[in-house]
């Protein structure tokens, strides 16, 4: 495999995996900013072990991305979240 080849599957990958933080953040209970706060745990727990800093990179790359749909979704994990808004009329 060339190096071009190897080069745009590392950045499909990337791209497709970007943000993934703030998707687990939406699905697992929204906290302001979850998504940076869960690539920065991630990334500090998979620097312990030598042969786990590659996925620590992997987390280092997506915490602008995560920094991002936070930003988006702040609003969201700001405000008060009632499933049924209309139930009360």
């Amino acid at each position: 495999m060339t190096l071009r080849i190897k080069a745009l599957l590392l950045a499909a990958v990337l791209l497709l995996a970007s943000g993934c933080g703030t998707v687990c953040n939406l699905a697992f209970g929204p906290k302001p900013y979850g998504g940076v706060r869960a690539d920065c745990f991630m990334a500090g727990e998979c620097v312990d072990e030598p042969q786990t800093v590659p996925f620590a990179l992997f987390w280092l790359a997506d915490l602008p991305f995560s920094l991002l749909g936070d930003t988006l979704t702040l609003p969201y994990t700001l405000g008060d979240h009632d499933p049924h808004p209309y139930s009360a009329l």
